[in-house]
């Protein structure tokens, strides 16, 4: 079978994402890192042995802050 995110992320390792509104989001940590503000406070909780980060977004803007930063992944290396 054909992996739609080969080679598009560096690890499998996989985060929970916690809206304001208690939606949990399952997002791969390297689509969390490409923003910065999400990928230190990814840093602070992977150091205490936690995979699950608490964010004082509501669910809908979270949403579309994950397409993006999957959007950014995805095409990172297409030159245009």
């Amino acid at each position: 079978a054909v992996n739609a995110t080969d080679g598009l992320v560096e690890s499998g390792d996989i985060v929970k994402l916690i809206s304001k509104d208690n939606l949990t989001f399952i997002v791969n940590a390297d689509v969390v890192r490409v923003s910065g503000l999400l990928g230190e406070q990814l840093n602070e909780i992977t150091k205490k042995g936690t995979k699950e980060l608490e964010i004082d977004i509501e669910s809908h803007i979270l949403e579309i802050c994950i397409q993006y930063m999957h959007y950014k992944v995805i095409y990172r290396n297409v030159r245009g």
